[in-house]
């Protein structure tokens, strides 16, 4: 028993030294000394909390903003264009297709005996596309059709295999690894180009200044109280009431994996059923969580959508946060980390960009969520969604839309 407690001690003096330095990095560095130092513990941890998350919010949700919709590397684009990109896509597979048909010899004999040249694809394409393999244009490896009378290029998305293309892959390995190499580099610089040249908004999918301005009116409101958890937290931490440890070799590396597994998992299944019961309970809906779906369209969400609840709300759903560390071991530093990235990756799933990567819960998913009020309540993942049967896929929406 003496030594249990000798330990909660130490682990109690630790977790403050923690938190004291904490409190040193950010509050030495945005306040004067004079200001923070006289306050006592509990009151410098919550303005280290509140600042930092302040600064967290705006600079990530200035910096996604910044990236998304003024960088031009969005993906709010018009489905034709993402038709046409996805078109260009499958015609340079054609090409490569082709390619290792010669190389296995299925085609050769046909090809030698049938023309001069041989009409493989005849995709109606811009012309552009067929032009940026000027590389193989140069070798007279395909050939574009042209009309000597008119000067002009008929049939631009038609592309013409010649012999000596035929020739030279099957002349040797060597060459033949150059030549996808350098084809895949053509492919790889034209689609970079392009995505930046057409990757732009369309006017109606940037939200205004003004519902950005009041997103984050409604945050700053809530902020004080928002990061009043976390200071909570701590102060329960420091005293020994929770599982938190404060050194990673007081358990290892294998058990602090695996802790800090099922920590996310219970964290998000709590997230979970504190977001679905927050649109099943009526009354909750009503006066705390339709604050935040306010913003139902993708013209109205932003990354600083994110943080925009009314503070009990807020702090409902990051509750399971704060509530695990009572039964299950974890990092004391890792905890902080992890509640504080909470502002980033909720300015992330409020872009509207849909990710495609399965199984995050990407911004794809959290904008149905937005839209129909009744699916994706998931925080990180879709397992809960896809277990719970609330699951609702954004691709299978552009599906059905067509």
């Amino acid at each position: 028993m003496e030594d249990l407690t000798s330990l909660l001690s130490d682990y109690g003096t630790l977790f403050r030294e923690d938190t004291d330095f904490y409190n040193r990095i950010v509050l030495g560095t945005l306040l004067p000394h004079s200001v923070w130092a006289p306050l006592p513990h509990f009151f410098q941890t919550w303005l280290r909390n509140y600042l930092g998350g302040v600064l967290l919010y705006l600079l990530s949700g200035f910096m996604w903003c910044f990236y998304i919709y003024y960088w031009k590397r969005n993906v709010y684009l018009p489905k034709v264009i993402a038709d046409v990109r996805d078109s260009r896509f499958s015609f340079y597979r054609s090409v490569l297709t082709f390619v290792n048909h010669i190389v296995c010899g299925e085609l050769a004999k046909q090809v030698v005996t049938t023309h001069n040249t041989i009409d493989i694809l005849q995709i109606t394409l811009p012309f552009e596309i067929a032009t940026h393999l000027r590389a193989l244009l140069e070798k007279n490896f395909i050939v574009l059709c042209y009309d000597l009378s008119k000067k002009e290029i008929i049939n631009t998305g038609q592309v013409v295999y010649t012999l000596p293309l035929v020739d030279y892959l099957q002349k040797s390995e060597t060459k033949l690894f150059i030549f996808i190499f350098g084809l895949a580099l053509e492919i790889l610089s034209y689609w970079r180009s392009n995505s930046t040249k057409q990757s732009s908004c369309t006017k109606d999918a940037i939200p205004s200044q003004r519902a950005m301005l009041l997103q984050i009116g409604v945050a700053m409101k809530a902020m004080p109280w928002y990061t009043l958890l976390p200071t909570v937290s701590e102060y329960l931490v420091e005293n020994g009431w929770t599982k938190c440890y404060p050194r990673l070799y007081h358990v290892g590396w294998l058990p602090y994996f695996v802790y800090l597994a099922i920590y996310l998992v219970v964290v998000e299944f709590g997230i979970y059923w504190m977001h679905r019961e927050l649109h099943d309970i009526k009354p909750l809906y009503k006066h705390l969580h339709a604050t935040h779906h306010i913003y139902n369209k993708q013209n109205t969400l932003s990354p600083f959508a994110g943080l925009a609840f009314h503070p009990l709300d807020g702090i409902l759903q990051a509750l399971p946060h704060s509530l695990s560390l009572f039964f299950i071991p974890t990092h004391f530093t890792t905890h902080l980390v992890l509640i504080f990235l909470e502002g980033v990756w909720t300015a992330n799933i409020h872009d509207c960009i849909h990710g495609k990567l399965w199984p995050v819960m990407g911004a794809g998913y959290h904008t149905i969520h937005h839209t129909t009020y009744r699916h994706n309540y998931g925080h990180y993942t879709i397992w809960m969604d896809w277990m719970f049967g609330t699951l609702r896929d954004p691709e299978e929406e552009d599906d059905k839309a067509k």
